[in-house]
């Protein structure tokens, strides 16, 4: 698997790391709770650092401002006992990492890949606050099919923005938008720029009405609700599943 994501990333030699991460180191985060460090004990299997994307390495600038701090993008590989909680994972280890980092989660040879930008907090800055997490859903890449082939090209690392590390960063968030996307309007072009804001904001929107038809479900199933909102419940769930459904069929 990892000479195949070599390959889909077409990175350098010198790039490469591929070395095992003891994940004992994490017990020295001190930003993380007892629960989270229980969580990489329990359900990874192990840690790798596949690349490491800097200035040296790779001849990609460096990009410091009063906000950002992008010296060095990392990128890991993740192998998970249950795929379940992959969600969880990703989101320990991008706090857990102060570097905008590169996640890929493996389980049965089943792939989720995460992202997220980070910038400084100014109230202390050897710390870092996530603005957003982008995760794909589990990828097949040995599945032949148009999005996951376009995607998998797309992480072509030679091919992205290398103005400096926040633009290649930037760069690999859009098109994973995008490729989020695609699997809803296969017209979509991974490479779009201006796509990316508007299907940010149809993932945004369908995210929240699926949460919303969620809570409206669990709602409608408690035992102190009479008849009458059970019906008003329901309607505004075919209401909502009305409006869900125009947005997957654009």
């Amino acid at each position: 698997m990892i000479e195949l994501l070599n390959q889909i990333f077409n990175v350098k030699d010198t790039e490469i790391v591929n070395t095992r991460i003891n994940k004992k180191l994490f017990n020295e985060y001190s930003e993380l709770t007892k629960t989270e460090l229980r969580a990489i004990k329990e359900e990874i299997e192990s840690i790798y650092s596949l690349y490491k994307i800097n200035k040296s390495k790779s001849h990609i600038e460096t990009y410091i401002t009063q906000d950002y701090k992008y010296e060095e993008i990392p990128f890991l590989y993740v192998n998970i006992r249950n795929k379940e909680k992959y969600q969880k994972i990703s989101e320990i280890l991008h706090k857990a990492i102060i570097n905008p980092v590169f996640i890929i989660i493996e389980n049965q040879e089943n792939l989720i890949f995460s992202i997220a930008h980070k910038r400084i907090n100014l109230a202390d800055k050897s710390k870092r606050v996530i603005e957003k997490t982008v995760n794909t859903d589990w990828i097949d890449i040995n599945e032949n099919n148009f999005s996951t082939n376009t995607y998998l090209k797309a992480l072509d690392l030679t091919k992205r923005n290398r103005e400096n590390l926040f633009e290649l960063y930037n760069d690999l968030i859009r098109i994973t938008i995008n490729f989020n996307a695609i699997k809803i309007d296969k017209n979509i072009n991974i490479e779009d720029k201006e796509q990316s804001y508007k299907s940010e904001q149809m993932l945004s929107e369908i995210g929240e009405i699926n949460k919303e038809i969620s809570r409206l479900r669990k709602d409608i199933n408690k035992k102190d609700k009479s008849f009458s909102e059970k019906v008003e419940i329901n309607i505004k769930i075919k209401k909502l599943e009305g409006k869900l459904e125009e947005l997957l069929n654009v």
